[in-house]
């Protein structure tokens, strides 16, 4: 029996940090894994560099999908953060993560952002981001444990 592919998602929404985004994006899937932009709204958004970029799934697909997910990441700082605590679709996904081994990233934030947004602060499998060095650390540890599924990078 073949084990099941596993996703990384990547939340996109306006503001958003698409330097960031893209670099997790294009690391991973240059090493083979399926990773997917997951857009709140469905649509393109702008981020904070002026880069619109364009989900591969509305956050109802990525609801629906759970069970491929192993990695949320959440490439922001603290003020889209915080907007985010109020969206009914990423508390829906939390809820139904809760039952799931998904693991959660965030950043890059500063000392103590994490805080100020209850919502992540009290997820159970969460990484905070403080530095780029942060970010090239848990890429190589994403590479490193979660397998290729050796088909198409976009798949």
């Amino acid at each position: 029996m073949t084990k099941p592919i596993k996703s990384i998602f990547v939340l996109w929404d306006a503001l958003f940090d698409e330097a960031l985004a893209v670099d997790f994006i294009t690391q991973l899937r240059n090493v083979g894994l399926r990773v997917k932009l997951v857009g709140i709204y469905g649509r393109p958004q702008v981020g904070i560099r002026g880069m619109t970029l364009t989900p591969d799934l509305t956050l109802s697909q990525a609801i629906s999908q759970i069970e491929k997910c192993c990695y949320m990441i959440i490439p922001c700082g603290s003020p889209p953060l915080k907007k985010l605590e109020q969206n009914q679709g990423l508390h829906t996904f939390y809820r139904k993560a809760a039952y799931t081994d998904i693991q959660f990233v965030i950043g890059l934030l500063l000392e103590g952002d994490i805080q100020g947004a209850p919502l992540f602060a009290n997820l159970p499998k969460l990484q905070v981001l403080h530095s780029k060095e942060d970010v090239q650390r848990v890429i190589d540890e994403i590479s490193s444990t979660v397998g290729s599924y050796g088909g198409e990078q976009n798949g």
